[in-house]
């Protein structure tokens, strides 16, 4: 089972999920929509051998959403013309 943490990041209050002693760390990033606990069935297989660690993204899960900020980040169309 995963330590529950927070740490202050420049004034934004974020959550991350830790576990595992030994190793190498792998940090597990979440998609858009989704927190930390998207990894919960990777989490104790990797911390055998690593230091896990699993983050809340500014504004999801257990993260502040920044100051300034007037919504979560979005896809960009595929409608717009980049490629």
């Amino acid at each position: 089972m995963p330590d529950e943490r927070t740490v202050d990041v420049n004034g934004l209050h974020a959550r991350f999920l830790r576990a595992g002693e030994d190793g190498p760390p792998v940090v597990l990033i979440h998609g858009l929509g989704a927190s930390a606990e998207i990894w919960s069935a990777n989490i104790g297989a990797l911390a055998a051998n690593h230091r896990v660690f699993a983050p809340d993204l500014p504004g999801f899960g257990r993260t502040a959403v920044p100051r300034g900020w007037i919504s979560a980040p979005q896809p960009i169309p595929a409608s717009s013309g980049i490629s």
